[in-house]
């Protein structure tokens, strides 16, 4: 079992910053744009160091997503481009693919409207046996994991706000929609769409 990827603190769905990534990427390409990320502070943080080490993160999660997505992203309206983003971050972390398919997805399908942090807690137990790594975390790291994550699914619109923590669908954006039956209908359940439409 491929022990999961668990960075995602660095940043939550960071819209702002990975759509300024985005632009970036389709001016320059991906080369300049890693030298540029290496040498300059381009998300404008006011800290080099502190800017590459979430444009590096930012990168990996853009990196998952297809070419056609990439060049659609600055076409979209925030919405869509929030539900894009939150595809790639599915895409790179396998903890977050697991639990919004396994717990958020199967709570909405039940009409089960809160997420509780007790539905956190017991995906986290679940997952031990096969992800050890999930053993050695602090507490404090889990509290992390959790704060971020259930960010970025307010941020996306899965979660009405974090402190009230009630699930709510997804309104796909169709154009979202039709770009990942295109180009990557596997992950059309991250947005809690169960597979391409028939033909």
């Amino acid at each position: 079992m491929i022990a999961y990827r668990l960075s995602f603190t660095t940043a939550s769905l960071a819209h702002v910053e990975s759509m300024r990534l985005v632009q970036l990427l389709l001016d320059r390409g991906w080369e300049t744009t890693r030298q540029l990320v290496a040498t300059e502070d381009v998300l404008q943080k006011g800290n080099q160091r502190t800017s590459n080490h979430q444009a590096v993160e930012l990168l990996a999660r853009l990196a998952k997503l297809p070419p056609a997505l990439l060049e659609a992203l600055p076409k979209l309206d925030t919405e869509a481009q929030r539900q894009v983003l939150f595809v790639g971050i599915c895409l790179t972390f396998q903890f977050i693919a697991d639990f919004v398919t396994e717990v958020v997805m199967l709570k909405l399908q039940l009409h089960s409207r809160q997420l509780y942090e007790s539905d956190y807690r017991a995906f986290v137990e679940q997952k031990r046996e096969s992800h050890p790594e999930l053993t050695r975390l602090t507490e404090n790291t889990q509290k992390k994991l959790r704060q971020v994550l259930f960010k970025m699914l307010e941020q996306v619109g899965l979660l009405k706000s974090t402190r009230e923590k009630e699930l709510q669908p997804l309104l796909i954006h169709s154009q979202v929609r039709n770009l990942l039956e295109q180009h990557l209908p596997e992950a059309l359940l991250y947005v809690g769409v169960s597979g391409p439409r028939s033909l």
